[in-house]
């Protein structure tokens, strides 16, 4: 063995970190997926693979909405079969 590869071996010992993130996603690809950005500031990955968000529409101009309106807004929805699909594209790492 070199002086080259003892001293690679070492550097690489030294500067391995924990991932911090899924690396399925860079494995099949073979390339880091970009995350939309809008998506994720509105959907939150849940543990069993469904995703769930807020309504948008209740913080202003809605001075004419009746009450059960308002109150069906503020309450969480969550993503069916189709909106996962996307949202797995969307959201690669979640």
């Amino acid at each position: 063995m070199s002086w080259f590869a003892t001293l690679r071996s070492s550097v690489s010992l030294l500067t391995r970190t924990s991932r911090t993130f899924s690396m399925s996603a860079v494995v099949e690809k073979g390339y880091k997926l970009k995350t939309h950005q809008g998506t994720k500031k509105r959907w939150t990955a849940l543990p069993n693979g469904q995703f769930k968000h807020w309504r948008p529409g209740k913080s202003h101009g809605n001075s004419s909405y009746a009450r059960a309106r308002l109150h069906e807004l503020g309450q969480v929805r969550y993503s069916n079969a189709g909106q996962r699909r996307h949202l797995k594209k969307l959201l690669p790492y979640a």
